[in-house]
């Protein structure tokens, strides 16, 4: 006796509805990783500026991080 092996349709459009959340999901995350990112970025900028000028600030080194921060965003799209 063949059985026959075929989903019904209900439980195909709950498993598609359930992928498109999951990468939506994964999206966000990406996106908010990269936005907790620029944002340390932009405070940690904020604060040295208002240190106190007797050592040289590390602008230089901070200002590299946000195009480390969008290549990794661009790598999690990916």
């Amino acid at each position: 006796m063949a059985l026959s092996a075929y989903v019904d349709a209900n439980y195909r459009y709950i498993a598609a509805y359930q992928e498109v959340n999951a990468r939506i999901a994964q999206r966000q995350q990406a996106l908010m990783l990269y936005t907790t990112l620029v944002v340390s970025l932009l405070a940690a900028l904020v604060a040295l500026q208002s240190a106190p000028q007797s050592r040289s600030l590390p602008v230089e080194w901070l200002s590299l991080g946000f195009p480390v921060a969008s290549v990794c965003l661009a790598f999690l799209n990916f």
